[in-house]
């Protein structure tokens, strides 16, 4: 063989490689289109906020309560026995940043409603309702914590994920 034919035979041969590996890197979902890489390399599943809480919050034990399965909300406010004041401090902390969304039909009840007696329900719908509607919208990119999506962000992971519930 000489041997311009040996590296024609030599790149030809990576050729089908390169194309043997794309492959395999696609069946692997290396060009997953809902897929992206962060700033520090971390992969984002999906850039929806959900999503996004989710990657971040994967190795804390935390679970997503904001459809409200089973009351967890309100019990963990306001539940004598089950209420948690590390819930309440983390919700009162990002109420701030709970802003009223696009789409939601309810008011924003005050801070100090919170607390009280009186609007139990009115603040356990509005967690909710703001759950759900922050949960389903695109990020551009990973926020960063000054930005208003990642005062937000923050916001959703504190208000809307908490320790996961002891299976019984």
């Amino acid at each position: 063989m000489t041997p311009q034919v040996a590296a024609g035979a030599g790149i030809g041969g990576l050729a089908v490689a390169g194309a043997g590996g794309s492959a395999i890197a696609y069946a692997a979902g290396a060009f997953d289109g809902n897929k992206s890489t962060n700033t520090d390399n971390t992969s984002v599943v999906s850039l929806t906020y959900k999503a996004q809480a989710e990657e971040e919050l994967k190795n804390e034990n935390k679970e997503y309560i904001g459809k409200n399965t089973d009351e967890r909300i309100k019990k963990l406010l306001y539940d004598a026995s089950k209420k948690d004041s590390n819930y309440l401090t983390s919700v009162q902390g990002a109420w701030e940043n709970m802003n009223k969304q696009g789409g939601m039909s309810i008011e924003q009840p005050k801070k100090a409603d919170i607390e009280g007696n009186n609007k139990q329900d009115d603040v356990v719908n509005y967690i909710n309702k703001w759950c759900e509607a922050v949960s389903a919208q695109t990020l551009t990119t990973k926020p960063t914590n000054e930005s208003d999506e990642g005062k937000k962000l923050k916001a959703f992971k504190e208000a809307c994920f908490w320790t996961k519930a002891a299976q019984q």
